[in-house]
C-alpha cells in the first residue's frame, strides 16, 4: 500500500511517497534500508540499523537545494563512522517489470 504523506517547505506542502522501493539498492546485511541523507548534493542511501551507507549520485534528489550546510554537517556527524557497501542491486530482468 502506498501511502502518501505531505512535507512542508517555504510555507508550501510537496506530497512524498512512503512506498519503499530497491531501485538505488538495498543494505547487503539487512536486505532494507533506512532512508536517504544529503551532503551537499550527494545522496547517500543509508541503513541505520546496520550502520551501513552507500552513495547514489549527486544531485539526484532535489532536497538538497531546501538544506542548509548545518543540515550537511549533522546528516555527516551521524553516517561518518558508517560502513559504505556495494548495495544489493535490482537487476535489469526486475527493473523491466516495473517498466523502468
Amino acid at each position: 500500500m502506498i501511502m502518501k504523506e505531505t512535507i512542508t517547505v517555504d510555507g508550501k506542502e510537496f506530497p512524498v511517497s512512503t512506498e519503499k522501493s530497491d531501485y538505488f539498492g538495498l543494505c547487503p546485511n539487512c536486505k532494507d534500508y533506512s532512508g536517504y541523507l544529503n551532503i551537499g548534493k550527494a545522496n547517500w542511501m543509508v541503513c541505520h540499523d546496520c550502520k551501513a551507507k552507500w552513495l547514489v549520485g549527486e544531485d539526484l534528489f532535489s532536497s538538497w537545494r531546501y538544506e542548509t550546510e548545518e543540515d550537511w554537517e549533522k546528516n555527516y556527524e551521524q553516517i561518518k563512522a558508517y560502513e559504505e557497501v556495494e548495495p544489493i542491486l535490482p537487476t535489469y530482468d526486475e527493473l523491466s517489470e516495473l517498466g523502468q
